[in-house]
């Protein structure tokens, strides 16, 4: 099963629910409880956490069967259930839409449901004279805080009513229920637009068509008996039937079922939480919980773009720029994801509302690290101080476990990783370490486009040894906004001694080809250093063969350890019998370590140079993701970074040719380029803004840089042709000038 959050309740619910009216003895059949109890439980037992019902499917009657099948574990279900109406017979309803009757409505749902609140209690199909009783809100505010409803939602009668979709907010609904399938796609032109820019979960009830898309009724099928579908007009129905006989030939792949590609087709929309079908036995609640296995559905919101009804604007324009153009693009993009063998990791991680291509910043959470910092929680909560100890996950070994994954990652040995610190103070520690000037060598060479951290650390020492900045620091200058290794390699004179450059560059990805630097520095007797932080997990290295002095790095952008996660560092091997500039009790040999002794007995390799006891919840981050990457290889997770960003980058060769400001800023060939692309326009700052704003992530750097980091774990090919269809709109309509210039405090 697969969960997504309910709008802005928070509430983690299956992708597939349970819809009950049909327990409330008006479609053909009587249910007992105790084949309730089997269909609600055998729904558990598959991952189902969501059942709708209301109060007029019966008098109540659906409501007390599901009270009787929920109410020992009723902390395991979301139940949503609805107020206004009071059954009075088949297909007969009375209207009860004062405070007090609704009032008196909920005390009875409560009792029928044998529970002490309501997760999503939602008004019923009503008209707009009563949805706009304040009143009635007020009354229901009051019982909100009082805890008998965690949330209140509006199930709309008219799957256009864009009054009540757009008051949601107003009258602190959360939640919207709609009927939607693919014979009525209407909810598509107003009403999901607006529960998307409210954040609203959707509820799409009768996904099926009322069993039309099930598959099991040819043209010339006729409803009787106390069948509701009987009630309706025979050429409506004849006419969907026709229409759905059709959908089945054109659209359902070979080999799946109509029906759950049905449920799953209403889950790719970007607005729609879960689809509540309804079930008449054990054997169709497991057939409709199939559905979610399907690939077409995530764990969290498909991007908008991919969807086969058009591209729309993420932020609920349309964009339909360059239709035909694009449409090819697309076409192409959706067939390298279904054919992606790494499709299926984009639902290990969690991803928020639009397209996030912000990974060489911050990489999104996974469910794998999300476990792993629990796990560590929960061995505190109940362990204490044994957590350092218990098996399987002891505290005390998990730095070492993670440096022998990081260590595959990079191309080096395990002794020659320690997962510690942070970036920078992992460099000063390794540059007050490995770099001893001496005369005739003192010079040090670092390129003009370096991250600027690795600037001040590098400035820092040449002060501490004694040098001076100014006067000792050898600047590789940028022509273009790359660097020219020819510069690169004539600039390591005999004078210098020490060298240090990013193998990625983090403003226009520029990829370095680290073998030949280092070559060249060996036999310049140069010490080389280079910053891994904006390449690890999104390339394979070579550090040891290479003959790399040493190495620093981050965790938490192309590897997803989390926000400041534990860094991570790289000595060579020939170093080792260098001891530690600045020693720490972590970095003591572990069979010594609580010797307590006032020597310090350091460990072999990269671990003596760990210092103070691992930030625990830092680290934990880390260890959960790692097996991710080490499962799927460094190598196939570059091939598709490759791929995405090759896509992008023939996109953004079209919108150049419209737009002569917008320049690419990161190099063409496959071999000199990292994970991102950096765009270069003249109002980049403001381009920025504008795409966040319309539901795309990027980040800006000064002075004209939009950086986009597809990430090959959790972007589709799609979603970067929705960002090309995105940035055309943006830059033909000039609606980046509606923002400010300048960047954010955080860019």
């Amino acid at each position: 099963m697969k969960y997504r959050k309910l709008g802005k309740t928070g509430q983690k619910v299956s992708v597939i629910g349970i819809g009950t009216w049909q327990f409330g003895g008006e479609w053909g059949k009587d249910f007992s409880q105790r084949e309730v109890d089997a269909m609600i439980g055998r729904g558990k037992e598959l991952g189902i956490n969501l059942i709708d019902t209301a109060e007029c499917y019966g008098d109540h009657l659906s409501e007390e069967l599901v009270g009787g099948a929920t109410s020992r574990e009723r902390d395991q279900w979301v139940i949503a259930t609805k107020f206004g109406h009071k059954f009075s017979g088949h297909a007969s309803r009375v209207q009860l839409w004062t405070a007090d009757e609704i009032k008196k409505q909920l005390e009875d749902s409560l009792k029928a449901l044998r529970t002490d609140y309501i997760d999503v209690y939602q008004f019923h199909s009503g008209s707009d004279d009563s949805f706009q009783q304040d009143d009635v809100w007020t009354m229901l505010d009051k019982q909100v805080q009082a805890g008998k409803i965690r949330h209140l939602g509006i199930s709309i009668g008219s799957n256009d009513n864009l009054l009540q979709t757009e008051n949601a907010s107003r009258v602190n609904a959360e939640v919207i229920q709609v009927v939607y399938n693919r014979i009525d796609r209407k909810p598509e032109e107003r009403v999901f637009p607006s529960c998307e820019q409210q954040n609203l979960g959707v509820l799409a009830r009768v996904p099926l068509a009322s069993g039309f898309l099930s598959g099991k009724y040819k043209p010339g099928t006729v409803f009787s008996g106390q069948d509701v579908r009987a009630n309706r007009a025979q050429e409506t129905v004849q006419a969907q039937l026709k229409q759905v006989e059709e959908i089945a030939r054109a659209e359902v792949p070979e080999g799946v079922d109509m029906a759950q590609w049905a449920l799953a087709w209403c889950l790719m929309h970007p607005a729609v939480t879960s689809v509540i079908p309804g079930c008449k036995s054990v054997e169709q609640v497991e057939f409709n919980a199939k559905a979610a296995d399907l690939d077409m559905v995530s764990s969290s919101h498909p991007r908008v773009g991919v969807l086969e009804w058009g591209v729309k604007g993420v932020a609920g324009f349309r964009t339909d720029v360059n239709g035909k153009d694009w449409q090819a693009l697309r076409e192409r993009a959706l067939t390298l994801d279904a054919s992606d063998p790494l499709r299926s990791m984009r639902d290990r991680f969690y991803l928020p509302q639009g397209i996030y291509l912000d990974g060489n910043s911050l990489g999104l959470l996974s469910v794998d690290a999300e476990q792993a910092v629990l796990g560590v929680l929960e061995t505190w909560k109940h362990s204490g101080i044994d957590g350092w100890s218990s098996e399987p996950d002891p505290w005390f070994s998990m730095a070492e476990s993670c440096a022998k994954g990081v260590a595959t990652l990079i191309g080096a040995k395990p002794s020659e990783v320690a997962v510690t610190g942070s970036t920078t103070s992992n460099l000063h520690h390794l540059l007050a370490t490995l770099h001893k000037p001496r005369a005739g060598k003192r010079r040090v060479l670092i390129d003009a486009l370096n991250f600027p951290t690795d600037v001040y650390a590098i400035k820092a020492h040449v002060a501490n040894q004694g040098g001076d900045p100014e006067r000792d620091l050898v600047w590789v200058d940028s022509r273009d906004g790359h660097l020219s290794i020819d510069d690169l390699l004539t600039q390591m004179r005999d004078d210098v001694g020490l060298a240090f450059f990013s193998s990625v560059l983090y403003q226009s990805g520029q990829r370095l080809p680290i073998a030949p630097i280092a070559a060249r520095a060996r036999s310049q007797g140069i010490l080389l250093g280079v910053d891994l932080s904006h390449s690890i997990g999104a390339m394979p290295h070579a550090l040891h063969d290479d003959q790399v002095d040493f190495a620093v790095w981050c965790h938490y952008k192309y590897l997803s350890a989390g926000p400041g996660a534990v860094a991570g560092l790289f000595i060579h091997e020939r170093h080792h019998a260098v001891p530690p500039a600045f020693p720490g009790w972590w970095g003591s040999d572990k069979t010594r370590q609580f010797d307590m002794a006032p020597s310090f007995a350091r460990a072999k390799g990269a671990g003596a140079f760990q210092q103070g006891t691992p930030h625990m919840l830092s680290l934990a981050g880390l260890a959960g993701v790692l097996p991710l990457f080490l499962d799927i290889g460094i190598d196939r997770i570059r091939e598709k970074s490759l791929a995405l960003t090759d896509l992008l980058m023939e996109g953004l060769e079209q919108l150049g040719a419209l737009y002569p400001e917008l320049q690419i800023g990161t190099p063409r060939a496959a071999e000199a380029r990292g994970g991102h692309v950096a765009l270069l326009h003249p109002h980049a700052d403001r381009i920025a803004k504008a795409l966040k704003e319309h539901g795309v992530t990027p980040d800006f750097r000064p002075p004209n840089i939009v950086r986009l980091a597809p990430v090959a774990l959790y972007t589709q090919f799609a979603d970067l042709v929705t960002t090309l269809e995105v940035l055309d709109r943006i830059l033909r309509e000039r609606l980046y000038e509606a923002h400010d210039a300048g960047r954010n405090v955080i860019a």
